[in-house]
């Protein structure tokens, strides 16, 4: 899962305000990002993190015994260790110091690759939420309108390349939202207060229906910035993921505010 499928939810967060959008609409996006944590927004430049993952109680996890013939497997995928680069670009997994020569194990290697896509992938969905800002598809119009009979709004963003509609509830916490263009998205979050703001806290994701994943996350303080401790991952066949983050450091520097000059 590339970064731009999550990245697609927030361009109407981040979208500049065209003629057609309201005074209210503007107030009311204004307000709607003050509340989230946007480190990538408060000087978080990037970090990087060793990345925990215990093969052996995966396969505990999601099998009621362990498959015949899974010894040599499980041995080689339990030592390898790595480290996660994240920025505004995304997540990049790498094996640490190098990735291992797998090939005379069957399936091997193709589990790592999954298994470290999975890793990037879960990294690649949080990013967009820690970023807060996100270049829109073109002109991006919006408007906020009350769903009938409710306290809850919908956003409603349209551009020459997108079509979108959120839910936020009455206090602006977005909880789902169904993207038409420039591909079918279905998804679901939840969020948890923060010492900055609220933070990701779990998500669900169907593209083009092709099957749900889900994410869960964890933070910790890192340099003054929230970041994931660790991550759970759900696939639509039910099989689950775990991961630590730990030994993470930042590089994060001052964030210096523009106005443009006074007339």
């Amino acid at each position: 899962m590339r970064k731009f499928t999550l990245a697609v939810i927030l361009i109407g967060m981040s979208a500049p305000v065209f003629s057609q959008t309201s005074a209210q609409d503007a107030a009311l996006l204004a307000k709607t990002k003050a509340l989230y944590d946007a480190p990538f927004r408060q000087g978080l430049i990037n970090f990087d993190c060793a990345v925990g993952f215990d093969f052996e109680e995966h396969v505990k996890d999601n099998f009621a015994a362990t498959p015949p013939g899974a010894g040599p497997l499980i041995k080689a995928l339990q030592s390898i260790r790595y480290r996660v680069f994240v920025d505004r670009s995304g997540a990049v997994v790498s094996a640490q110091p190098k990735l291992p020569d797998l090939s005379a194990v069957a399936h091997a290697a193709d589990l790592e690759e999954a298994n470290r896509n999975l890793m990037q992938a879960a990294l690649n969905t949080w990013e967009p939420y820690a970023s807060g800002d996100v270049l829109p598809l073109g002109p991006t119009q919006y408007h906020f309108t009350k769903k009938p009979g409710s306290e809850s709004y919908q956003l409603t963003m349209s551009g020459p390349d997108l079509a979108a509609v959120l839910t936020l509830d009455a206090n602006l916490h977005l909880l789902s939202g169904v993207v038409e263009k420039p591909m079918h998205i279905e998804l679901t979050t939840e969020f948890a207060p923060g010492d900055k703001g609220l933070v990701l806290a779990a998500t669900s994701i169907n593209t083009n229906h092709m099957g749900i994943a889900r994410f869960r996350y964890t933070y910790q303080l890192v340099d003054g910035f929230q970041i994931p401790a660790s991550v759970w991952a759900n696939s639509e066949q039910n099989m689950t993921w775990r991961y630590t983050l730990t030994d993470c450091r930042t590089a994060h520097g001052q964030v210096i505010q523009l106005r443009p000059p006074t007339p």
